[in-house]
């Protein structure tokens, strides 16, 4: 690799005649990023292109935990497709017509023994990553129920290298998420499912498990106490005393037959030993909960009803409080399903944001998931952050499995933070498998009230406690100087002398504000919020030592006093410090709460709303942890946020699952869509203007309507999976209770199946429709019978739209049932093109359509290609480079590669595929004539490296490989460098074929080349216009050959000696489709001559000595098992079984399989059948037609009668019949022997006898006694 050709590089670049330049010209677009991206080469998982870690920057040398996710499925997943496991996933037993199995039981063998498959697997992926990357990396735990993989402590060098083991899929760090932090029941309407009116069968959660992840559960609260405050008495469904978590172990008296487990984490209770946040006594290691975050959540999920409560307020800077009582009281409080048990699972710290110790990490979120999996919970409510891309999460995975495993899931949509704001694109919690909440206002408020003239104003008081009523003449800042209403200059002396003071919010702190007005004479003062914050009050920080009182108060407020005060400047405002329960205006989104459309799928978010702000709950009496922000603790608090408002969702689908056992999660999820208010019911933040899906989703829900709900969804697992756009998929097609399209181009449609509870004649139309969109459904009405489903098409026409979303709702009306209707929202585009086309090519010969694709700005579009250039691997070893700050100043210490690159080439890339090098480097060069200077480079952190020169000049490039640090000191390290180069040239092996016009075109790729699987490529379509001033359009295509997608019998099946006449079970396995579209694919097997087949599947046709199928694989259909019993026969050798298999496509070629067996000549059977006793004179038949020859043999008989009174029968017959002879007043034995001879001359002879006992008519005798006694009996004796 050194050689002259490297010196005069190194010559040209040291003498200062390089320059850093990017090779390219602009011969049509192309998503260079996403190719650089999806091809980087290296750490890509088996089934997809999709890079497999991902380096951050800035992480240097330091030890994180890392999530692997492992490339087998997880138990809640796993459909079947290993040999010798059986599928254990409840949603593949209901993809094969199971529809009771709703739920993972762990208990059961194919679980158990696939679990401790994965844990071996695991076991040996462990010793095998610290063999690659070093004896240093810490194993930490590793989950197989909602999630296959393993954490780890090591570096992002050390992660970097573990991703190029071929059984990792994804690794990811470890993320600390946070917590999205009474009359909320009538308003969802949970009373009328309590009280039965809803449904006529009363259902308060019984029976039903609720799972909380979240911050542990105050053990000892009444809310989770066995005896409600209504008298009812909880029952363990486990059994009495029977519990998990920290409740199986050391604290059984933290548990109870509400409360039927505990769990915590080392995550977090390891914390507990730092004594300077935690004091010197510091708290048990268990789940108990010191923050009232999980215990605010749990109650007010499944918290018992409770009577008489007071309301009372936190016990500040105390370790240890029950609350100050207020002298105010609620009649009853609850949780939305009392009667429910529950189960904590502890995965956040106890700290809030700012302690020591605060955050939950990915990994106790990960534990918890595999727990509540195990333990069959049927709900689980999840109040904390996180979320993202819902294919790469493993956390949103882990929630992918909770659902697989018929567990229903309610999110925090997220609330607003110091980096995040209330704007579109903003909710991360988008997943299309849980239902995402927002958070909106009930119709009862807690507050202090002031009193201006006769209008009354909430407020929240700072600074020092307001005790007494403090009264005086409001006089706003803005009237006294008009550019100083936000009080942050001077004002003049006295100019509040006596008074209260208005001022608005902003611009500088609040105690400025509050100081420039008591220097001018304020006696106290009141600051209206900022525009844009709707009227949501606050308190003010950094207060503490003001000397008058000061409140808070919302925007619209302070508008409307502005207005107030100049009608009649001399009104007085007297501040009341009381406080007191009213009632104020429901159904209004809080300000805080995060709002769709999301940033990475095409799926409506948030999915529903319910009420989360001033949720009066349970709370935690005991503080540890919160070392910087203090402590308040009591029994019980008010809290806001998406937090609460995710639990009462969660109580509602605990509702559903006691009312309806076999519902899914998704039947749960649609049931509450179905029926919520919908967004038009509901107001923004501004209380004023309407809500739309971006909002509310669906709107609020009402479980009392969800109850009885003539409609219900569902989805398969495996259309999940293969909606995963990284791998081409389309979550648009999701069969969801809602329709999102952000690339209408002209029309679009989505279909929906519903599926009836009952009997019903419905109607379908599209109301409430904002924009300028005109819709169509089809049909426009049907009847259902129970258990029936509909597919419904709803089509929307956007040409007249303009830029602006459009949003509608599809109706579905029945008289005997609730309206159900979903939330339809829409945006007109030029283009729906992908930004890039991924192909897992199963086969290496097919095709893949691509459809309903339109570019209204590409006139006359026509498609051609470039052909799939494959990847090719070259292998070294490199030392570290001891001046590695130089990459060229010495060619003896890096490696220099050349590839020639031909003229008209659409790219060169080159990556590190695979390397022992926590650090390698990558420089590409080029001499364009004027000297060599470096056109592309990658020298990140890790060894992550990857380079793309687009449309590059012809020549020869130099790719440069440096070993910036080695794995331990004097290593050579091993790497792979990747590198393809792509021309612009047509090729045989890659074909596109487009039909239809530019409104509406179909594309179908066709390929056919040598490859393997795990081999990978590019190719580019494009797509080319007669409008001269429009770029040609390059669409990447990312082709990877996968695993094939039929799996014929391994060889062993049919191979070698094999028995005659034992049934060989042959079986083709179809895998899963998660193609788009349906394949159809033409099965055949050729039985060679002289055996038999039986118990042919999907309806094979056999014709003479083949047997020949069609099988229609739907989009999303799960595996099928094609199958014929081959029962061999003739002895014979070197017999040939052919089994042939194609997908039904112009390009998909014949693959063929042959097995050979051999037959041995056997010996026949005799056998006869005989009733052990008969009466005299009795029809007497001895059978021998039953003896048989497993090579199919023709066969002679030969009776010989050996004992008894000699009967006259003909001896060569295979069936002999006579009368039975006399027993002469006693009994009569008659004995046969049987020989049968095949036509090879091998026999087999047995011998029958049958007892003959007196006719009891002839009197006297009990023989006829004995004879009913006898039992009929095939008697045979072998003969030796």
């Amino acid at each position: 690799m050194k050689t002259k050709i490297a010196l005069a590089i190194s010559m040209a670049l040291l003498s200062g005649a390089a320059s850093s330049q990017t090779v390219s010209s602009a011969s049509g677009e192309m998503a260079l990023s996403d190719v650089l991206k999806q091809f980087s080469g290296r750490n890509h998982s088996a089934d997809s292109a999709h890079p497999k870690f991902i380096p951050e920057a800035g992480l240097g040398n330091e030890v994180h935990t890392y999530i692997v996710r492992l490339t087998d499925k997880a138990v809640a997943n796993y459909n079947g497709d290993i040999q010798g496991f059986k599928a254990t996933s409840p949603q593949f037993s209901r993809a094969k017509g199971d529809v009771n199995n709703t739920k993972l039981n762990v208990r059961k063998p194919e679980v158990r023994a696939y679990a401790s498959f994965l844990k071996a697997k695991q076991d040996n992926f462990v010793l095998k990553a610290k063999a690659s990357t070093g004896d240093d990396v810490e194993f930490v735990t590793s989950f197989q129920y909602a999630f296959n993989g393993v954490s780890m402590r090591m570096t992002q060098a050390q992660a970097q290298k573990l991703a190029q083991l071929p059984e990792v899929a994804f690794i990811e760090r470890e993320k600390l998420e946070q917590m999205e932090t009474d009359a909320s029941q009538a308003l969802i309407g949970s009373p009328k499912v309590w009280d039965g009116s809803a449904t006529g069968t009363k259902a308060m959660g019984e029976g039903v498990i609720v799972g909380i992840i979240d911050s542990g559960i105050n053990t000892d609260h009444p809310s989770f106490a066995d005896v409600g405050g209504d008298g009812y008495d909880h029952t363990n469904p486990w059994g009495q005393g029977v519990y998990v978590g920290d409740c199986a172990a050391d604290f059984a008296g933290m548990c109870n037959d509400k409360l039927i487990g505990v769990h915590s984490y080392p995550e977090i209770t390891k914390n507990y030993d730092d004594l300077d946040v935690f004091g010197p006594t510091p708290p048990a290691k268990n789940g108990e909960d010191y923050g009232g975050h999980g215990s605010h959540v749990a109650s007010t999920a499944a918290g018992n009803i409770l009577k008489d409560v007071p309301f009372v307020e936190g016990e500040v800077d105390k370790l240890v409080g029950d609350g100050t009582e207020t002298g105010l009281k609620f009649e009853q409080i609850s949780g939305v399903a009392p009667h429910a048990n529950i189960v904590a699972y502890q995965i956040c710290n106890p700290g809030n944001t700012g302690d020591t110790y605060s955050g939950c990490p990915t990994s106790a979120t990960l534990k918890a998931l595999d727990d509540a999996i195990k333990e069959g919970v049927d709900v689980l409510n999840y109040s904390i952050s996180g979320g993202g891309h819902p294919w790469r999460s493993a956390a949103e995975l882990g929630f992918l499995a909770a659902r697989n495993a018929g567990i229903f899931v309610a999110a925090a949509a997220g609330n607003t933070r110091s980096n995040i704001k209330q704007v579109p694109y903003t909710t991360p919690k988008h997943a299309p498998w849980y239902t995402s909440v927002a958070n909106s206002t009930h119709g009862r408020d807690i507050a202090q009230q002031m009193m201006l003239g006769d209008t009354k104003f909430d407020f929240t008081p700072s600074g020092p406690g307001l005790t007494e009523t403090v009264s005086g003449n409001l006089v706003y800042a803005g009237a006294v100087d008009a550019a100083n209403f936000q009080g942050c200059n001077a004002f003049a002396a006295d100019v509040f002398k006596d008074k209260i003071a208005l001022i608005k919010r902003g611009s500088c702190a609040f105690v400025d504000k509050i100081s420039h007005a008591v220097a001018a004479g304020a006696k106290a003062v009141v600051i209206f919020n900022s525009d844009g914050s709707g009227n949501a009050r606050f308190g003010m920080a950094g207060v503490e030592d003001i000397k008058v009182p000061a409140i808070g108060i919302g925007n619209a407020d302070g508008l409307e006093i502005v207005k107030l005060l100049d009608a009649n400047p001399a009104l007085t405002l007297t501040i009341d410090p009381a406080l007191a329960i009213k009632e104020k205006p429901a159904d209004i989104l809080s300000a805080s709460s995060l709002l769709g459309p999301n940033g990475s799928i095409d799926v409506m978010v948030p999915y529903v709303a319910a009420p989360g702000s001033d949720i009066y709950a349970a709370y935690a009496d005991e503080q540890y942890g919160h070392d910087k922000t203090g402590t308040d603790p009591a029994d019980f608090t008010l809290m806001s946020g998406t937090s609460m408002a995710s639990p009462h969702v969660a109580g509602a689908g605990a509702l559903l699952k006691s009312l309806h056992k076999d519902w899914t999660p998704d039947n749960i999820r649609s049931a509450l869509m179905l029926t919520a208010t919908g967004a038009q019911a509901m107001k923004k933040a501004d209380g004023t203007t309407v809500a739309d899906p971006f909002d509310v989703g669906a709107g609020r829900i009402r479980v009392d309507l969800a109850a009885k709900t003539g409609l219900i969804m569902d989805e398969s697992a495996l259309n999940y999976e293969i909606a995963n756009p990284d791998t081409g998929g389309d979550p648009r097609k999701l069969n969801l209770p809602s329709m999102q399209d952000s690339k209408c181009v002209n029309s679009c449609s989505w279909s929906r199946k519903v599926t009836a509870t009952a009997d019903g004649e419905w109607s379908a139309a599209v109301d409430k429709v904002v924009g300028d969109v005109a819709y169509t459904v089809e049909p426009a009405s049907f009847t259902l019978k129970k258990g029936e489903s509909q597919l419904i098409t709803v089509t929307a026409d956007v040409t007249k739209l303009g830029d602006d979303w459009g949003f509608a709702n599809l109706k579905l009306s029945s008289s005997a049932h609730p309206v159900a209707a979903m939330p339809v929202v829409v945006k007109a585009a030029k283009r729906n093109l992908p930004s890039l086309i991924t192909v897992n090519a199963t086969r290496s010969a097919d095709e893949m359509n691509i459809s309903g694709l339109k570019a209204l700005d590409l006139p006359d579009v026509k498609s051609a290609s470039a052909g799939i250039a494959l990847a090719e691997t070259l292998e070294s070893k490199l030392a570290e480079d001891s001046t590695n700050g130089k990459p060229f100043d010495d060619f003896d210490q890096v490696d220099v590669f050349k590839f020639p690159v031909p003229a008209g080439s659409l790219y060169f890339t080159a990556s590190i595929a695979y390397t022992t090098s926590p650090d390698l480097d990558v420089y590409v060069l080029y001499n364009d004539g004027s000297g060599f200077s470096i056109v592309a480079s990658s020298a990140r952190a890790g060894s992550e490296e990857s380079v793309l020169v687009s449309n590059p000049a012809a020549g020869d490039y130099y790719v440069v490989v440096q070993n910036y640090e080695a794995s331990v000191a004097g290593a050579k390290d091993t790497y792979g460098l990747k590198h393809l180069t792509l021309s612009n040239e047509a090729s045989d092996n890659f074909n596109v074929t487009l039909s239809g016009d530019n409104k509406d075109f179909d594309l179908n790729l066709a390929w056919d080349l040598d490859v393997l699987p795990g081999d990978d490529g590019l190719a580019v379509v494009m797509l080319q216009t007669s409008d001269t001033k429009v770029a040609t359009v390059n669409l990447p295509v990312i082709f990877t050959r996968v695993a094939d997608d039929v799996t014929p019998p391994a060889q062993t099946k049919v191979n070698g000696l094999v028995e005659p006449g034992e049934a060989i079970k042959v079986v083709n396995s179809i895998a899963a489709n998660k193609t788009q579209e349906t394949r159809t694919y033409l099965l055949s097997a050729s039985i060679p001559a002289g055996h038999e087949v039986a118990n042919i599947s999907h309806d094979g046709k056999q014709e003479g000595q083949s047997i020949n199928w069609s099988v229609d694989m739907a989009s999303g259909q799960e595996a099928q098992d094609v199958s014929f019993d081959l029962i061999p026969r003739k002895a014979s050798k070197a017999n040939e079984l052919v089994l042939t298999n194609k997908v039904d496509n112009a390009t998909a070629k014949l693959i063929s399989d042959s097995y050979s067996f051999d037959v041995p000549e056997v010996k026949p059977v005799a056998r006869v059948g005989a009733p052990a006793a008969i009466l005299e004179g009795s029809n007497l038949t001895l059978d021998g037609s039953l003896s048989t020859d497993a090579n199919g043999d023709g066969l002679t008989y030969k009776w010989t009668q050996l004992g008894g009174k000699s009967v006259s029968v003909a001896k060569d017959q295979a069936v002999l019949k006579f009368k039975a002879p006399e027993a002469n007043g006693g009994s009569e034995v008659i004995s046969f022997n049987l020989t049968v001879t095949d036509t090879q001359g091998n026999s087999d002879s047995t011998l029958v006898s049958v007892s003959i006992t007196d006719n009891p008519h002839k009197g006297g005798s009990l023989g006829w006694l004995a004879l009913l006694l006898a039992p009929v009996a095939f008697l045979r004796r072998r003969m030796k």
